[in-house]
């Protein structure tokens, strides 16, 4: 845990100095919201491709990681449901408590393992987003749509090959997988210019996320989905993802991988899917920013457990 106090650290102290930024010489939130975009359309899908296309997943466990990914976020979005109607939320809470529950910010996970574990977890940690992605988004719109548009679930399928073929990360993994099995070599110079642009990725994202961070004075939004949604994330989802993995027999890597995303607040695009269908638009933003708030100290505890 002591190794990782300094990664840590310096996560936090970016995100507090895109807060500071945010408050003061750049407090116009048109260019937060450009800088959002900018690491959402181009940065991470370019440091997605470089690595998928460059990494030997050869060594790595992949079943194992793959089993473990895909149990854990089946079982987070059966309990989050249930613990919803449980406490009788409304519809519209009830889809935020999911979202904030299952998705996840793979940006800042991979931001973290890049500290922390260097280019063998960085090769890690995008198949793990290769593996989450697809199917955090299927769902997303899935829970989102009978949820809150009872009665328009005709275009569900619209929705989805429309969320799924817009998605630029699923864009960015399968153009990596592509080029890593395609039998013509790429010239070189086209993975040294994504490397170049990825590398901008993690800094802008952490400054952009640290930015985003809101919390109102009052906290207007219903205090239960808000304690589920932060439980889910902090000790829930990390528990099931690290206990399929010990289940799995995975190496300590990959379960300090696994619980790195399982402790991660969940997806920054959940706020525009959430105002897209009809969610609770401000309980999804405090969400999204209290989560971000905990998931430093819930890290350090996860870390220390399975270090």
């Amino acid at each position: 845990m002591l190794s990782a106090l300094p990664v840590i650290s310096s996560v936090l102290l970016v995100l507090l100095l895109g807060q500071v930024l945010s408050r003061t010489i750049l407090p116009e939130p048109q260019f937060w919201q450009g800088i959002s975009r900018l690491c959402y359309w181009v940065l991470f899908p370019a440091m997605l491709f470089k690595t998928i296309a460059q990494s030997d997943f050869s060594t790595l466990p992949v079943d194992a990681v793959l089993s473990s990914l895909l149990l854990g976020l089946a079982a987070i979005i059966i309990i989050s449901y249930c613990a919803g109607r449980f406490v009788k939320l409304p519809a519209a809470d009830l889809s935020s408590l999911m979202q904030g529950s299952f998705r996840h910010n793979g940006f800042m996970a991979l931001t973290v393992i890049s500290g922390l574990y260097g280019a063998p977890g960085l090769a890690l940690g995008t198949l793990c987003i290769a593996v989450l992605v697809p199917p955090s988004n299927v769902v997303a719109v899935i829970v989102m749509v009978l949820l809150n548009q009872r009665g328009k679930q005709a275009n569900i399928r619209k929705l989805l090959a429309k969320e799924l073929a817009r998605n630029p990360l699923i864009i960015g993994i399968a153009a990596g997988l592509a080029a890593k099995f395609s039998p013509l070599a790429l010239p070189d110079f086209l993975y040294v210019s994504a490397g170049l642009v990825g590398e901008a990725a993690l800094p802008i994202l952490l400054l952009g996320v640290g930015a985003g961070v809101k919390i109102s004075a009052s906290l207007t939004a219903s205090v239960k989905p808000l304690l589920l949604a932060i439980l889910a994330k902090g000790l829930l989802f990390p528990a099931l993802l690290v206990g399929f993995g010990l289940l799995f027999g995975v190496n300590e890597l990959a379960l300090a991988i696994l619980a790195i995303f399982g402790v991660m607040p969940t997806a920054v695009s959940s706020y525009a899917l959430a105002q897209e269908l009809d969610g609770n638009v401000p309980l999804m933003a405090e969400i999204i920013s209290l989560q971000t708030l905990c998931c430093l100290p819930f890290l350090l505890l996860w870390l220390a457990l399975v270090g």
